[in-house]
């Protein structure tokens, strides 16, 4: 499946697919003294066949100390959940639960 950002802003954008329906949604809340944490949704079927938002993980972002993932009953740092690749470089890669490898530079 193909995603599309549908903003500009990483932090708060939907992510569409092909058809343009909503898959994920991703919303950050941040303040002036606080990075913030972003809450990412799934969208599934509610009643009537609506689509309905249900939060799948929290991401509680830190500059002096590490982000913390939030997901299926587990907090993780950032260096466990996405490693980096060396001292020098920001590229990070995580290998999601269908296996498939996905790498930010």
């Amino acid at each position: 499946m193909e995603l599309y950002s549908s903003h500009s802003d990483p932090r708060n954008t939907d992510l569409v697919d092909n058809r343009g329906f909503v898959i994920y949604r991703i919303t950050t809340n941040s303040t002036f003294t606080s990075s913030g944490t972003s809450t990412i949704s799934r969208f599934v079927p509610g009643p009537g066949g609506q689509p309905q938002p249900v939060i799948i993980a929290e991401i509680e972002w830190h500059s002096f100390s590490p982000t913390v993932f939030r997901f299926r009953g587990a907090s993780l740092k950032e260096k466990q959940y996405i490693p980096g690749h060396g001292v020098w470089t920001r590229t990070r890669t995580f290998t999601a639960g269908s296996g498939r490898s996905y790498t930010w530079s």
